[in-house]
């Protein structure tokens, strides 16, 4: 199971957060959803390594969500989390319904007995980084996109990436020494811009701890999976 759901769990970053363009996002109430969407079709066939029903489910309800996130709610920070939790609880399900999807995939066979866990950190850090910018974006600026810009945006995602390899390799205490030294920077920052040192606190802490929770998450999964592949229960 956890196979599939890596696999799958990696098909939705690629779609989401890799693959999508600025034009698939803006003309997402025109072609632009439909193009996302055989995105998503795509990306969960490759991953998979096949055409079958549970792709064909995965993107259905990537569809459904979509539509529902892009014609009835709001383009706010609790709108994107539910979105993204929704995705993740379809993944889940499908993997559940379907958890031999994987093993019944070309790339089963084909691939080393680690790829799966792999799989499941590369999916990992995407999210951590990528989806994390989003969440952070709204929350420090009101929408996506508001706080992405220039040398900030590039260091919080170096930074959730270095947050999220620190826990993964089960070293978190990498994380903290590099708070402290955001914390110091921002001290020094503060004393120039006072106006800006809530948002850049408030963006700091919630970009920490996106990429912290997300690489406990991961490296529960990528252990099971690590195990697994050496013949562990």
């Amino acid at each position: 199971m956890l196979e599939t759901f890596a696999a799958l769990l990696l098909a939705h970053v690629l779609a989401d957060y890799v693959l999508q363009t600025r034009w698939i996002v803006v003309s997402k109430r025109g072609p632009g959803f439909a193009v996302h969407i055989g995105l998503v079709f795509v990306t969960a066939l490759l991953c998979l390594g096949q055409v079958s029903l549970p792709v064909l489910v995965v993107t259905a309800a990537h569809l459904a969500i979509d539509a529902t996130k892009t014609l009835l709610m709001p383009s706010r920070l609790w709108s994107y989390l539910a979105d993204q939790a929704l995705h993740l609880m379809s993944i889940a399900t499908v993997a559940a319904l379907f958890p031999e999807a994987w093993a019944l995939g070309v790339w089963a066979d084909m691939a080393p007995a680690w790829i799966p866990a792999a799989i499941a950190g590369l999916a990992g850090l995407i999210f951590a980084t990528r989806a994390g910018q989003f969440a952070i974006d709204y929350l420090v600026g009101g929408k996506a996109g508001e706080a992405s810009s220039g040398q900030g945006a590039q260091t919080g995602l170096v930074e959730r990436a270095l947050v999220f390899i620190s826990v993964t390799v089960g070293q978190p205490w990498w994380a903290g020494a590099l708070l402290a030294a955001k914390a110091a920077w921002i001290g020094l920052s503060g004393a120039r811009r006072p106006a800006a040192l809530g948002r850049i606190a408030t963006g700091t802490l919630a970009s920490f701890g996106w990429a912290f929770a997300t690489g406990l998450a991961t490296a529960a999964i990528v252990t099971r999976l690590a195990a697994a592949s050496l013949g562990g229960p």
